[in-house]
């Protein structure tokens, strides 16, 4: 069962990787069977996905999220989800193609920590609703700041061809105003999400943890992705747009990732 479990994950990665390459010739060739072969594969991968989850959950009673490996399979699963329903409205190949090789490569990173060891279960007595609720609002916030990167990147991409006047490439984008505001509206999503994940997290902390939780490195970089989210959402409102906003846009999806990885190796208490 455990090697039938492994190949089926290695084949999923395969699948990832046509579903990219067809996305990347429909980028490239501008014809609709390529969109369609990759739309189709992707969406098999997802059914898969999903059907690992249920299954998982059905064996094992629940999902907790808990750990390294179920937190960035439900990311994936997520943000790959949410990609095919954008893929119906949103015509941008550009868009597609990267928002799936970060997927990928969460669901890489994901069989990575699970083959070695990296995810740490936490102690059963350290699990509750609470917690549960608290690790889910967040990876919903982290897939929303994705999409907002993702679009800040794509009108950074786009800004610089048209002052430089040498549009020569043939897929389609969408304005730069566009982006903008695709990008303002994940943000708006994404924050309160963090917030309220934030405020459940430090609660249960508070409740559960015998020492005091505030000055480790997890908290302080989840409040500095706070801080800088707060900040770009207050500069929205104060009428500033254009390459600044785009630039801390992506300054603070690199601090989710920084944010990632100190609770995977530096903290005292975060396993995911």
């Amino acid at each position: 069962m455990a090697s039938l479990g492994l190949f089926v994950f290695d084949g999923m990665v395969y699948l990832y990787v046509i579903s990219l390459f067809f996305y990347y010739l429909a980028l490239i060739r501008k014809e609709r069977v390529f969109r369609r072969l990759g739309f189709f594969t992707l969406l098999f991968v997802w059914l898969l996905q999903t059907a690992f989850f249920v299954g998982g959950g059905w064996l094992k009673g629940q999902w907790t999220l808990l750990s390294v490996f179920e937190s960035l399979l439900f990311y994936s699963w997520l943000l790959v989800g949410l990609t095919l329903v954008v893929h119906v409205w949103f015509q941008t190949e550009l868009f597609i193609l990267c928002s799936t090789l970060i997927g990928m490569t969460a669901f890489v990173f994901a069989l990575v920590a699970d083959r070695h060891a990296v995810n740490l279960p936490m102690p059963q007595a350290l699990v509750s609703e609470l917690l549960v609720i608290h690790v889910t609002l967040a990876l919903f916030s982290y897939v929303a700041f994705t999409f907002a990167f993702l679009f800040a990147m794509i009108y950074l991409f786009q800004e610089k061809h048209l002052k430089r006047k040498r549009w020569q490439f043939r897929f389609r984008l969408p304005s730069l105003e566009q982006m903008e505001s695709l990008s303002y509206v994940c943000n708006i999503v994404g924050f309160p999400l963090l917030v309220v994940s934030l405020l459940l997290g430090f609660v249960w902390a508070y409740l559960r943890l015998p020492f005091n939780f505030w000055l480790d490195p997890k908290i302080v970089t989840s409040l500095i992705v706070l801080a800088l989210y707060g900040y770009t959402l207050f500069s929205w409102h104060r009428g500033v747009r254009g390459e600044w906003l785009a630039w801390m846009n992506v300054l603070a999806f690199v601090m989710v990732c920084v944010n990632v990885v100190v609770s995977m190796f530096w903290s005292s208490f975060h396993r995911w």
